[in-house]
């Protein structure tokens, strides 16, 4: 079936029409330019036979993310890759109804225009690969070949957008440059080894160009290179576009990949130029798990000795599928304003960012460095209690063990930084004997939607004998802040 801009998909009928969700927004007096933000929406299914529940359930907080962006007024939406999870035609063709039904002929109800500023990602390129989905679902390589934009990105990207497409695209919406890059595409490169042929002179050309008081925009899939999560953030490209970028402070990178949450500050950054990282739409990922050598209780530890790591681990790994966030960006002559949303439960992730423009003449307030020193400590409310409980827990090898259970109250103080993970040591007399770190429950949820307690689970053998001990947590920010620990009763393995 045809997808035009009038024209739905005939399984979209059980869809109901796109609800109005959210009440109109407030006029943003002197705003410029207002854009919605998302990255990783990750439409998928398994076929066109299971339409109806896709429609339902899986392009459902898409359709959300499009109304509150259609009631805020917006000028364009931002996508920056991902949007097909399988990579399949009829994936994209689900993405296109939804907009559509919320952006008929890529209009607001009062007739202005909405600009599309899409880029695809890796899974819209090869997500057949992953999971074995292409081989499982299609084990005639020719009928595969046939539903994957893989193989028809040009043609099905013409069709179902009704737009040439172009590898590197440059567009102007009212007034303001946006460059956007495709994925490289097929075949694969490792991450870390991702460029795009032809981005670093587009980026320059837009430069050079642009009134040095004015933002333009990038748009790529992963990280530009050393920038939000730094060396060791997961899902950066080569390094390429981050050389180009920096010849202009003007220049604002928006990109995705590495699904980390917007509630780490992390994901705003400014150096040479401007860097917003966005989320993802579908599922998170655990907080910089990469960037601590013995990663996280509940998550995945990596290097040369990770199997025995994970193996000897107590809790299983946390599922981060509640992450469903975006944002609205709005432009002002001397700022750009930057909302985090939660739409899983429809209400704000943090406080909005506020970045001073132009970044030569305002300073730069998202330096890391800056970040690092003006941010305050986590605190716990000061009726938080430590709670330790006596149990057997199967580890991560399915060996069933004596355990300590240690329970802990979030440390959600409203005039304090977000507790993005806690340590939790045993200590005594001064000494630590073990220490582990663990994600705070809910930290990629909206400050009131975070769960009540995060446990940790330490087996008895990691623990001294015979020696009295207290168990201490530590809540820790995103930039590295920690606030005053809170100990529990006595102890002894």
């Amino acid at each position: 079936m045809t997808v035009t801009r009038r024209r739905f998909l005939g399984g979209a009928a059980a869809f109901a029409a796109a609800p109005a969700a959210f009440a109109k927004t407030g006029d943003a007096g002197g705003a410029r330019l207002t854009l919605g933000v998302l990255s990783d929406i990750h439409v998928g299914c398994a076929g066109r036979e299971q339409w109806h529940e896709f429609m339902s359930f899986n392009v459902h907080t898409f359709v959300r993310a499009l109304c509150h962006f259609r009631d805020a007024g917006v000028d364009g939406v931002v996508i920056t890759g991902d949007l097909a999870d399988y990579g399949m035609i009829y994936e994209m063709e689900a993405v296109a109804e939804a907009w559509w039904r919320v952006f008929p002929d890529d209009k607001l109800p009062d007739g202005r225009r909405v600009e599309r500023l899409f880029v695809t990602g890796n899974h819209d390129w090869e997500g057949f690969l992953y999971r074995n989905f292409g081989k499982m679902h299609y084990p005639d390589p020719t009928a595969l070949a046939k539903a994957t934009l893989q193989g028809n990105m040009k043609a099905a990207w013409e069709r179902i957008w009704d737009e040439p497409y172009q590898p590197v695209w440059t567009k102007r919406v009212k007034g303001y440059t946006f460059i956007g890059a495709h994925w490289e595409g097929f075949p694969y490169k490792a991450y870390g080894n991702v460029s795009f042929a032809g981005a670093p002179e587009a980026i320059c050309a837009a430069g050079a160009k642009a009134d040095p008081r004015q933002p333009f925009f990038y748009l790529q899939h992963p990280l530009p290179k050393d920038t939000n999560y730094g060396p060791n953030g997961w899902g950066h490209d080569r390094g390429d576009t981050t050389a180009a970028l920096s010849k202009f402070p003007n220049a604002f990178a928006i990109s995705g990949h590495s699904h980390y949450s917007l509630t780490d500050n992390h994901s705003l950054w400014q150096g040479a130029f401007t860097s917003l990282s966005m989320s993802s739409l579908r599922y998170g990922s655990a907080f910089t798990e990469d960037l601590h050598p013995d990663a996280f209780e509940d998550t995945k530890s990596y290097g040369p000795d990770a199997d025995a790591k994970n193996a000897r681990k107590m809790l299983p790994r946390s599922s981060f599928i509640d992450a469903r966030q975006g944002s609205l960006l709005t432009v002002f002559d001397d700022r750009i304003e930057i909302t985090r949303h939660d739409f899983l439960s429809d209400e704000p992730l943090a406080d909005d960012w506020i970045v001073p423009w132009s970044p030569a003449e305002k300073g730069k307030p998202f330096l890391p460095s800056r970040q690092k020193a003006s941010e305050k400590k986590p605190l716990f409310a000061a009726t938080a209690k430590v709670e330790v409980d006596r149990c057997r827990r199967q580890n991560r090898a399915g060996e069933i063990k004596d355990a300590f259970a240690v329970n802990f109250p979030s440390a959600t103080a409203e005039t304090a930084s977000r507790a993005m993970y806690f340590e939790v040591a045993a200590v005594a007399d001064g000494k630590t004997f073990k220490m582990k770190r663990v994600s705070a429950k809910g930290f990629n949820r909206a400050r009131r939607r975070q769960p009540l307690c995060t446990e940790c689970v330490f087996a008895t053998d990691e623990l001294p004998r015979a020696t009295p001990f207290r168990f201490a947590v530590t809540p820790v920010a995103a930039f590295g802040s920690r606030g005053d620990p809170i100990q529990s009763a006595v102890v002894t393995a």
